[in-house]
């Protein structure tokens, strides 16, 4: 049993059973909110990459990351991986979306830069094209015996 009453203007309240007073409201659920972002990240060729975001709101919480706008499968986390970026990756969009019982929320899109020069297997001759003027980039053989040389690529003449 609860009772109040106001004593020199101030609201009292007690209780009147053995039990004590209780509450038996159940705690606020707090929606998901993105307190860090994940950043937007510039790396080499063959770098590893990781997004990651930091949420605040009542557990269990969800998550879901996009990669330019599909769901990435199993990426289910607080962070995503990428293993190698790969020039394909360029300007590439990460996204995740946050659920609990509350709502849900999703990050700004990080993007991701990928520089470098993207590697083919087989022989370069000199009429081939390759791009990535001005960057440093290093041949090798396989097979033979040959040592690996770093050229500056420059604009073809002509």
């Amino acid at each position: 049993m609860r009772a109040s009453t106001a004593l020199n203007g101030q609201l009292i309240a007690w209780c009147a059973l053995l039990g004590g007073c209780g509450s038996s409201a159940t705690p606020a659920v707090l929606a998901p909110a993105i307190t860090v972002q994940p950043a937007n990240l510039s790396v080499a060729v063959g770098t590893a990459v990781n997004f990651s975001v930091t949420v605040s709101g009542t557990a269990p919480l969800s998550y879901q990351w996009k990669r330019d706008g599909a769901d990435i499968t199993g990426a289910t986390s607080a962070s995503v991986a990428l293993p190698a970026a790969q020039l394909a990756d360029t300007h590439s969009k990460w996204s995740v979306t946050v659920r609990n019982g509350a709502g849900s929320v999703s990050n700004a899109e990080a993007s991701l830069s990928v520089s470098g020069i993207g590697l083919v297997a087989g022989a370069v001759d000199t009429g081939g094209y390759v791009d990535g003027v001005g960057s440093d980039a290093r041949f090798g053989c396989v097979t033979g015996d040959c040592p690996g040389r770093t050229r500056r690529l420059v604009p073809r003449a002509g």
